[in-house]
């Protein structure tokens, strides 16, 4: 199922978040689905003239929860949010291809991640946390404000900073955690210890949760690595940060993670309890 989410209610007005919620939660709209994906890759750029149907083939755009589930409890803590993008025959498109392309065009990939988060909020299953990702370098003048006052209201929502490798763009993610810090909103540090990444001690120390990348899964077994993990873990337990480990595939690693000092966990053990919105058309052209 997939809707087309009216251009007129594409261009910020205080009510517009109103009408997408309404639209999410009529009946008619359908339920979530089961998630699932299959990507068809591309390595396109988009100039000031393109646009991400002509570059991608992308036409419609939807929201995919992946539950983070407490170690102890088993039980679901929150969701994080995670944009899926089909083409003109409803086939997935790789998320990694639409966002190297967009981040050759700043305007659209502003436009882009407002409307993905202005689904991601809407859509969400109630009664949790909501994580949601969130590009520092989307944050354009066009759309700053905008992002700003969607988020704001929602005191579920974490929005999560990607650990970079690049110094431009750590300090991109700062100036954006301290844009949500006085917005009230609590925030993340993604990714820790991914491949070509750096840590960043200034966001470490700033963000309210520390999620590590599922790398750390493998690196368990290298006694170095294992004793770094256990002291970032200790860390944040004594700082009062919540921690996350991502890609937990199996029983046994569960039961291996039972050891550590760690909050929550995340991966495809749970894939089973991944849910889906409903497909929407993406627009990015507006009127101005």
């Amino acid at each position: 199922m997939y809707c087309n989410a009216n251009r007129s209610h594409i261009r910020f007005a205080p009510n517009s978040f109103k009408y997408l919620t309404f639209l999410l939660l009529d009946p008619r709209m359908g339920s979530f689905q089961k998630a699932s994906t299959t990507w068809i890759g591309s390595q396109q750029t988009l100039s000031s003239a393109d646009s991400i149907d002509e570059a991608l083939g992308v036409t419609h755009y939807s929201a995919e929860y992946q539950p983070i589930v407490g170690l102890n409890s088993q039980q679901v803590f929150a969701y994080e949010a995670l944009a899926r993008f089909y083409n003109v025959n409803q086939a997935p498109v790789s998320p990694i291809s639409v966002f190297q392309a967009l981040h050759s065009n700043s305007k659209l990939l502003g436009r882009a991640e407002l409307q993905l988060k202005w689904l991601q909020i809407a859509a969400a299953p109630a009664n949790t946390h909501l994580f949601i990702n969130l590009d520092p370098h989307a944050l354009t003048e066009e759309v700053r404000s905008s992002m700003l006052e969607l988020l704001t209201p929602d005191k579920r929502l974490v929005v999560e900073l990607i650990e970079n490798s690049d110094l431009q763009d750590s300090h991109a993610s700062m100036m954006l955690l301290e844009s949500l810090h006085e917005q009230g909103i609590s925030s993340a540090l993604d990714d820790i210890g991914a491949s070509e990444s750096m840590l960043s001690i200034d966001l470490m120390v700033a963000v309210d949760y520390m999620k590590f990348d599922r790398r750390w899964v493998a690196l368990l077994d290298e006694p170095d690595y294992e004793r770094l993990f256990r002291h970032l873990l200790t860390f944040a337990r004594a700082s009062g940060r919540k921690t996350v480990l991502e890609g937990v595939e199996t029983e046994a690693q569960l039961m291996r993670l039972q050891d550590y000092p760690l909050d929550f966990v995340q991966g495809f053990l749970y894939r089973t309890q991944f849910l889906s919105s409903p497909r929407f058309e993406l627009e990015l052209g507006w009127d101005h």
